[in-house]
């Protein structure tokens, strides 16, 4: 009796990548795993983005079980990504970058990983490379310019930013532990069905994080610690883009706080209140959003903007209150050691 082998689809979302996108699908190619589709979506770039994409259509249609190649109007990531899924036929889903590199036995590895139905997502460790695909290191602000604290994994830079994931074990992946923020490597391998139930990709929000948050309501997360990508770090990352990032964040956790509400259910309510986290940054990133006349859910942010600032407000009152029995206590102790002393 021959064993299934499920389909993977693979989806590649494409922007303004013409230097590196040849090199992403040939190391999809090269995949060890044999029964592969393949869908790319150019979202509008400026440059031969999509013309480099097409040069390699005759060597695909040879190696994948189906190739489609597709251009669209600039809609951004989270449309790019629900487009590619919407068309979808695999029981697998692998996402990678247009400008990231997939080791020959990724998709196979990750697969291995989904050993139990309640499995949702895999994902292995990544090597940093540079625009020439040269292997580089981190310094301790992701830049490679510098010799101190130099780290030569994405996961290994995650640990020294998050010590507490060194000894996450099986807690990997779980809702608690990703709404402090998202650490997931790039190159995971995701159950169709499971992304499915998610509703897709929000657009605006941080894409892989708030996906993460979904997927983690779901199932179960696996880490193989091997090297299965790699990821390129270069001018034009989007994470490099203090701005850019900080208004994702802020409206991944403003739209996971409605959905959570929204699911009624008290458990997930409590773990999202006791877990995210409204630093500093999450309000500069609000005061941002606010400033900006552009923004379509300036209005919405607005009272989200007063309803966090003033839940903060309530909560500092609580806590200056809290001290003020202590503070009577400490003032009646004092007069009786003044009063011995007469």
């Amino acid at each position: 009796m021959m064993l299934k082998v499920p389909l993977v689809s693979v989806l590649i979302p494409a922007y303004n990548h013409e230097k590196y996108v040849q090199e992403t699908i040939r190391s999809i190619i090269k995949q060890t795993y044999s029964n592969i589709e393949l869908l790319v979506l150019d979202d509008g770039s400026t440059d031969s983005t999509f013309s480099k994409i097409n040069e390699l259509k005759s060597e695909c249609l040879k190696r994948f079980a189906t190739v489609q190649f597709l251009t669209q109007a600039n809609s951004g990531i989270c449309n790019t990504l629900n487009t590619l899924f919407s068309i979808a036929k695999g029981e697998y889903v692998y996402i990678i970058a247009s400008d990231d590199l997939a080791v020959c036995e990724a998709i196979e590895t990750l697969l291995q990983s989904f050993d139990t139905q309640d499995t949702v997502l895999a994902v292995g460790d990544n090597a940093i490379i540079d625009c020439d695909s040269n292997i580089i290191g981190w310094g301790k602000e992701r830049s490679e310019k510098t010799t101190k604290s130099i780290f030569y994994s994405w996961w290994e830079y995650n640990c020294f930013k998050r010590p507490e994931l060194i000894n996450i074990g099986d807690n990997f992946g779980s809702y608690d532990s990703l709404l402090k923020g998202g650490y997931l490597t790039n190159g995971y391998l995701i159950r169709a069905s499971a992304l499915k139930k998610t509703g897709g990709w929000r657009d605006g929000t941080l894409d892989d994080w708030y996906m993460q948050l979904q997927l983690a309501k779901i199932g179960k997360f696996k880490f193989v610690n091997k090297k299965l990508c790699l990821y390129r770090w270069h001018g034009a990352n989007t994470a490099g883009n203090s701005i850019v990032m900080r208004k994702a964040i802020a409206l991944t956790k403003k739209y996971e706080e409605e959905l959570v509400i929204k699911s009624e259910n008290k458990e997930l309510l409590e773990k999202f209140y006791a877990n995210i986290d409204y630093s500093p940054e999450f309000y500069n990133a609000l005061d941002e959003i606010l400033s900006m006349k552009t923004c379509a859910d300036r209005s919405d942010f607005y009272a989200y903007y007063k309803k966090i600032r003033h839940h903060t407000k309530k909560q500092l009152f609580f806590y200056v209150a809290s001290f003020i029995p202590c503070a009577f206590a400490i003032l009646r102790m004092h007069r009786k050691i003044k009063n011995r002393r007469k």
